[in-house]
């Protein structure tokens, strides 16, 4: 659920997002769907008591998508080098970069700079690639990332 304000909050509009979310607690924890008891989530592996019936589990966002070569020939051409780990922090990466108040220096990339000279480390901004379809690949030996919903997901699937 959310407000509907934009984010990030203005000061103006901080205070009717808190009384959004103190009135939006009562209609939550008293809904008549919540006190529904013994619906519960199927091969959850978190307990889930009541599930109100207007939620439709829907699993995971994955799509199918090309494979790298025809996304990126370049990265299916590093990929083939050697086996890789995937490091992919996402928009939380991205967004953090954008959200700063001071210019900041790529000093933070000193100690990797051997590496990504050599090419055996790349550092993008953002992938053009599909992280499934590097991961299907079969030139990713491990895959980090920020714990979202989708990269769980696609680590699985």
């Amino acid at each position: 659920m959310s407000s509907g304000i934009k984010f990030p909050l203005s000061l103006s509009s901080i205070p009717e997002n808190i009384w959004i979310n103190f009135n939006i607690i009562p209609t939550i924890l008293g809904g008549p769907d919540l006190t529904e008891k013994g619906h519960t989530l199927h091969g959850a592996s978190i307990p889930v008591d009541l599930i109100p019936t207007n939620v439709t589990c829907v699993g995971p966002m994955v799509l199918d998508s090309a494979p790298v070569a025809e996304q990126d020939a370049d990265m299916a051409a590093w990929l083939a080098k050697v086996p890789t780990i995937l490091i992919n922090l996402g928009s939380i990466w991205k967004l953090k970069k954008f959200n700063k108040f001071t210019d900041y220096s790529d000093d933070h990339l000193t100690p990797v700079k051997p590496f990504i000279e050599k090419a055996r480390l790349m550092v993008v901004d953002w992938l053009d690639v599909d992280p499934p379809s590097m991961l299907n690949s079969g030139h990713v030996l491990a895959f980090v990332h920020h714990g979202g919903f989708n990269c769980y997901h696609e680590t699985v699937l």
